[in-house]
């Protein structure tokens, strides 16, 4: 049974995100500090990304492309809505918050700073780390066809 890309990639965001938000819950619940733990599993999170990133970034793929795209602007769009308070959203916000904020919540350890200026840092994080192994993954992709080429040729 082949499992369509499409399915893969909502499986991986669905598990990768599920454990670090069940991970750092209690501390961006409770608004505690975060602890090196939850740092930990900040970096790993983002590594997840990155790692996955790659790999569909050596396929070429430009609807992974999209997906990233459109997942981590609705990161950057509802924190932006909770940074502006609009009370008629707040309700309908939680779940966005909890979500995207959770898995980098241990950032927090680093940036002790108020909590607008660590939403709004931590919202790009996704993006950014994200976009950068989809680059790192199509340059890899690029050097070995070159490489095979002019092998090929040589």
């Amino acid at each position: 049974m082949k499992i369509s890309k499409k399915a893969v990639i909502i499986i991986f965001t669905i598990v990768v995100t599920g454990i670090s938000v069940c991970l750092n819950f209690c501390q961006f619940f409770m608004g505690n500090k975060a602890i090196t733990f939850n740092f930990a599993i900040s970096l790993l999170f983002l590594l997840s990304w990155t790692l996955f990133s790659i790999y569909w970034g050596t396929k070429c793929d430009k609807t992974y492309k999209k997906f990233i795209l459109v997942y981590w602007g609705i990161n950057i769009i509802s924190f932006i809505l909770i940074i502006l308070h609009i009370e008629s959203l707040s309700g309908l916000l939680i779940p966005f918050a909890i979500w995207y904020g959770s898995p980098v919540y241990g950032f927090r350890y680093l940036l002790n700073s108020n909590i607008t200026l660590f939403t709004l840092t931590t919202a790009l994080l996704g993006l950014i780390f994200s976009f950068l192994g989809y680059w790192m993954g199509l340059l890899g992709y690029k050097y070995m066809s070159n490489r095979n080429i002019t092998e090929i040729n040589g």
